[in-house]
């Protein structure tokens, strides 16, 4: 299958581990600004509970002179819920200062790709370009072989007849 230049590229971005590398780090800055801008969020925490009480507790009180009377506590069913929110007012620029730091790395992170990009590419494109060299001078050897080949059958020829020297065959051959 021919290539083109463009396949070869293509080929070579798809392929480089360097590069997917490169890329996969550039993803993980990405994922440390979405961390550091969390870090200015507040914090929200819900929960619930159900109890089902088959008997309940009870106590009892026997005043002076009176009846036992028996007080029961609780219900049956008990249900609760809880939602509680918490949000920083002052961190001491932590989150701002995260917020910055993961931003640069991002920076770092696709300047890295890019160079690494740019140095696959030119890695590629000279390989590409050296293969079209090489297979030019291929054609060039075989021709000049045909040549050197028809130029030896000719002086063999002329020799049989005469015309040419035996210094002449051997330097032909």
């Amino acid at each position: 299958t021919p290539l083109t230049i463009e396949d070869v590229r293509r080929m070579a971005l798809e392929f480089n581990r360097t590069y997917l590398s490169a890329q996969e780090d550039v993803i993980k800055a990405e994922t440390e600004i979405t961390t550091a801008r969390a870090g200015a969020l507040p914090d929200i925490t819900a929960s619930s509970h159900y109890n089902r009480n088959l008997t309940l507790g009870s106590f009892f009180l026997n005043p002076e002179g009176a009846e036992t009377i028996e007080f029961k506590t609780g219900f049956k069913n008990e249900f609760g819920a809880s939602l509680s929110l918490r949000q920083s007012i002052w961190k001491g620029g932590k989150v701002f200062k995260a917020l910055k730091i993961a931003k640069l790395y991002k920076a770092y992170a696709e300047q890295i790709s890019q160079e690494v990009r740019a140095s696959v590419i030119y890695n590629a494109e000279l390989l590409f370009y050296q293969a079209i060299l090489e297979q030019s001078n291929l054609q060039v050897l075989e021709k000049a072989f045909e040549a050197n080949s028809y130029n030896l059958e000719m002086v063999e020829k002329s020799y049989s007849q005469g015309m040419v020297s035996e210094y002449e065959v051997l330097r032909a051959r």
